[in-house]
């Protein structure tokens, strides 16, 4: 039996916060991790049996114990915190692995993001307006030995650019597939052919000096783009053990991209996103 999981983030580079529902074989499990300048992260968790979960007839959205997502926002609390968000949504998202992947290596997530705005939210007493925000979906066969990273960076100064990469690791080489959205348009590198020859992972989460570091370049005809995401170590939030494995996240990671893109026929250009960009890896 899978695992479910269902979650939403955003930051504005001073606060942030994630709420995660999941759906494990045997339990389900509420996580709610809370960012601040100030503090280390803050990660609740709160387990119950699985019957308490309700699943939306499409699986695009969850109720469990008081707490509600789906894609037009959340509401509830866990613990001492309330946390709601109202999502606008820019008709935009993607899969990042063809489902028949999934089904057929069991380590491998079948994952997808939609992207917009919130709107108005509300976390840990802080309010947030007007922000970018993902909502992601995806379903583990054996969660037990996956491994995985993520790269998620939304809000770049001074252009529309957003870049989204995914990443497996499966015989010692990770397979990756990208969402990026620049100038109007929108490049979905996510099939086979993608992970072998357009994708490379760079940098996988290691820890060097102090802090963990994300690198990988997507490369076809029609785009080039070089990416890298850096946080300090203590500002990840650490989940649960799953097998050998524990999940870091944070949503304060600094990103710089260099990008060009046949459509736009300029030179190589480059941004940078400061604390605006979450960085996990699963290993």
């Amino acid at each position: 039996m899978k695992t479910l999981f269902w979650y939403i983030y955003a930051t504005d580079g001073n606060q942030g916060f994630l709420l995660d529902l999941i759906g494990q074989p045997t339990a389900a499990e509420a996580r709610l991790l809370c960012y601040s300048p100030e503090h280390l992260p803050v990660v609740l968790e709160e387990i119950v049996p699985r019957e308490e979960l309700r699943i939306e007839a499409n699986q695009t959205g969850v109720r469990l114990e008081g707490l509600k997502l789906d894609t037009r926002g959340c509401s509830g609390s866990l613990g001492d915190i309330h946390v709601e968000a109202r999502i606008q949504q820019s008709g935009r998202g993607t899969t990042f692995v063809p489902a028949w992947v999934s089904g057929l290596v069991g380590r491998v997530p079948h994952f997808s993001s939609l992207y917009g705005v919130l709107l108005r939210g509300e976390c840990r007493g802080v309010t947030y307006e007007g922000v970018p925000l993902v909502y992601s979906t995806y379903q583990v066969g054996d969660l037990a030995a996956a491994e995985w990273i993520l790269v998620s960076a939304t809000y770049f100064q001074g252009t529309d650019l957003l870049v989204e990469i995914s990443a497996s690791r499966l015989f010692g080489f990770w397979a990756a597939s990208a969402y990026v959205f620049f100038q109007g348009h929108e490049y979905k590198l996510n099939s086979i052919w993608d992970s072998l020859a357009h994708i490379r992972v760079v940098r996988a989460g290691e820890i060097i000096d102090g802090r963990r570091v994300f690198a990988a370049s997507v490369k076809n005809a029609e785009i080039s783009l070089e990416i890298e995401g850096t946080a300090p170590v203590p500002q990840f939030g650490m989940l649960g053990q799953e097998g050998t494995t524990r999940i870091h996240t944070t949503l304060f990671g600094d990103c710089r991209a260099s990008i060009h893109t046949k459509s736009s026929g300029s030179d190589t250009q480059t941004y940078h996103a400061s604390r605006r960009c979450l960085l996990e890896v699963k290993s």
